[in-house]
């Protein structure tokens, strides 16, 4: 029972874990498109480092994984949201811990079940609802809780050229078997220079910042309460006239607390390091 309260706690880091052009001066205006048919194809590769301490015992965990997203574009909602359905087409996860090592490749009851998003022009993530019913079970139940945690890096609404950089604060909330967890990231991007990347005329932005984290929710009779904070930074190439992301890599270093009360009561200290790529394929 303790091993997998412990695996589901863990899980938890992984969903910390992914426009418009208008020329002025160099300048260019940002914006997310999903316009009605279009079909876009994104390689995921991520790797995650967990050592934790667990009753005086240090324990690792290493989990890598590769997947193919479909997102398929719906146009625009009555309040001028994009509107896209996004489905795994692959997947491998390779999973190293105490417990075994294991492999998942291609589980079908996973690959092509859909979900729509509805986001903001600008990123923020406004509405994920399921359009297939996805039931797991086991291991599965665990590790699929990724696929809701496709995100997208967030914009400005004003015009940006090379120099120019913003800030962005959003809150996100997931929820994941039991647990809420809130995510407070604080980031700031700068456009570095203008690209050709992959068939596309891009900016290449740098990005950097801190991350917070919390959380609280019941499983197995026992109460789980979280907390943890770190940084993360990357870079993107995002292209302004097709409103596309074409490529992201990023990292975080989380430091992360967790407790439990219940039929146990304990306090397990965590590090938690993620590697993640995400780049559009032709």
């Amino acid at each position: 029972m303790q091993g997998k309260m412990w695996f589901s706690v863990l899980m938890l880091g992984l969903i910390l874990m992914w426009g418009s052009q208008s020329m002025a001066g160099g300048k260019y205006k940002l914006a997310y498109k999903f316009n009605k048919g279009d079909q876009l194809r994104y390689k995921i590769e991520t790797s995650m480092e967990n050592v934790q301490e667990r009753m005086g015992q240090e324990i690792q965990i290493n989990i890598d994984g590769e997947s193919v997203m479909l997102l398929q574009g719906e146009g625009r909602d009555e309040d001028g949201n994009v509107k896209f359905l996004f489905s795994i087409e692959s997947v491998k996860s390779h999973i190293q811990s105490p417990m075994g090592d294991t492999t998942v490749v291609n589980p079908p009851e996973l690959l092509g079940k859909r979900k729509r998003m509805i986001l903001s022009e600008l990123g923020k993530r406004i509405k994920v609802e399921e359009v297939d019913t996805l039931v797991l079970t086991g291991l599965m139940a665990q590790v699929g809780g990724q696929q809701n945690s496709l995100q997208f890096p967030v914009l400005t609404k004003e015009s940006v050229g090379v120099g120019s950089s913003w800030t962005a604060a959003e809150v996100d909330s997931q929820v994941n078997r039991g647990m809420k967890v809130h995510i407070r990231p604080t980031t700031t991007y700068t456009v570095e220079a203008e690209v050709d990347t992959l068939g596309y005329k891009c900016l290449r932005i740098r990005y950097k910042g801190t991350v917070k984290m919390t959380g609280e929710g019941q499983q197995m009779g026992m109460k789980i309460v979280l907390d943890g904070d770190g940084e993360n930074g990357g870079v993107l190439y995002f292209a302004p006239k097709e409103g596309r992301l074409v490529y992201v890599d990023t990292a975080s270093d989380i430091d992360m607390n967790v407790a439990l009360t219940g039929q146990m009561n304990m306090t397990m200290p965590s590090t938690i390091a993620t590697r993640a790529k995400m780049v559009l394929l032709k």
